[in-house]
């Protein structure tokens, strides 16, 4: 798993909706050793103001950037069912 200079787990959360702004993010950010690093979304947008209200230094629409950048050590991907289906791509019609 990986931390960061200060021992903390990186965590990034891939699909930010209710669930993600109003409970996991929030409850995440009280755990004193783990660091939310990143959130996706299906719109950059959404992503980015996600990531400026809660102080998470990336935002973005790619799923995988986290892992590819190693930017954390773990994510959480609380999607629908068909998202997984879809093997993670968040802009599936």
């Amino acid at each position: 798993m990986s931390t960061n200079s200060n021992g903390k787990i990186r965590g990034g959360i891939v699909g930010v909706g209710n669930w993600g702004r109003y409970g996991r993010i929030p409850v995440l950010q009280l755990l004193p050793n783990f660091e939310i690093v990143a959130v996706a979304s299906r719109r950059k947008e959404y992503a980015e103001e996600i990531a400026q209200k809660f102080s998470i230094p990336h935002g973005s629409v790619a799923t995988l950037q986290v892992a590819r950048d190693k930017l954390a050590g773990c994510s959480f991907w609380p999607l629908p069912v068909a998202v997984y289906s879809s093997g993670g791509n968040l802009n599936r019609k």
